[in-house]
């Protein structure tokens, strides 16, 4: 799946590697339980030449009765798991800064994947 992603399959072609070549060590990942219904989903966060300057890639694989598949992919400095829950799976928060604000960006699931739902800028003090 992480092979058809559009920012991977750039950074494949400019590094000149067949999709199916796809290096392991570009990614890390975590099982973690974002639903209700205790199936292990995957956090799967970018390294090596996937990582932006201040933000980086994420993807959340949720899984099924028909395996994993892709409830979000987005970029971000800081992707939180909180404790709240949506439609049966943990909420998420998203940071990401600049040199004079701060964004919080909230997901939750809306029972097919994650959507923002509400975001705010501050300036940092």
């Amino acid at each position: 799946m992480l092979a058809k992603d559009e920012l991977v399959l750039n950074v494949l072609d400019d590094q000149k590697i067949a999709p199916g070549d796809l290096p392991a060590s570009w990614f890390s990942a975590a099982e973690v339980r974002l639903g209700s219904k205790g199936e292990k989903d995957l956090i799967v966060a970018s390294k090596g030449p996937l990582l932006g300057a201040n933000i980086d890639p994420f993807w959340i694989f949720i899984h099924d009765i028909r395996g994993y598949r892709l409830a979000l992919s987005t970029s971000t400095h800081d992707l939180i798991v909180k404790g709240r829950r949506t439609h049966g799976y943990r909420d998420l928060e998203l940071d990401a800064m600049t040199a004079s604000t701060i964004t919080t960006a909230q997901f939750r699931f809306n029972g097919n994947e994650y959507k923002e739902s509400a975001e705010k800028t501050e300036d940092i003090k």
